[in-house]
């Protein structure tokens, strides 16, 4: 699609600057010169709408693609700072999977809405499930099997 925004933009340069150039050899036909100067004009404004609609979509595409550097740097800082998954710290655990939560909430426009959707639910269940279970090893092993998770999207991320 840039490319017609180009294209277009180069081609009504070009038109006006011969519109330009009849309208200046002849000069004994009024009606053909309005014309000429209306079409001018109007591949000017063209011309100008092109070049904001293509400088609009390319400024969006940088940005997006600032935010997902910027959230593969984050995940990597994450992935950096973040303890090992310890079977017998079951709230740093949580802790991380809450981190991993907070990121892709922030960000979710950019990872698609299946992935964000099912990771949600499936921490969200498994963190529900430990606090009503009253068994501390199970609480244990999901916990580390949720951060264990975590660190494996937040892999992801970071790539």
């Amino acid at each position: 699609m840039n490319y017609i925004y180009s294209i277009l933009s180069i081609s009504g340069s070009i038109f006006s600057i011969v519109g330009c150039l009849m309208t200046a050899f002849n000069k004994d036909n009024k009606i053909k010169n309005i014309i000429m100067y209306a079409v001018i004009f109007l591949l000017s404004v063209l011309s100008g709408i092109l070049f904001y609609q293509y400088r609009r979509d390319t400024n969006e595409q940088i940005m997006k693609e600032n935010r997902r550097q910027a959230v593969r740097t984050e995940a990597q800082r994450l992935l950096q700072n973040t303890p090992h998954i310890n079977y017998f710290d079951p709230g740093a655990n949580e802790g991380v999977v809450y981190g991993v939560m907070a990121i892709i909430e922030s960000n979710k426009d950019l990872i698609l809405d299946d992935t964000y959707e099912s990771y949600k639910k499936n921490v969200l269940q498994v963190i529900e499930n430990c606090n009503e279970n009253p068994d501390m090893q199970y609480r244990r092993e999901q916990m580390e099997i949720a951060g264990n998770a975590a660190l494996q999207f937040l892999q992801i991320l970071a790539e």
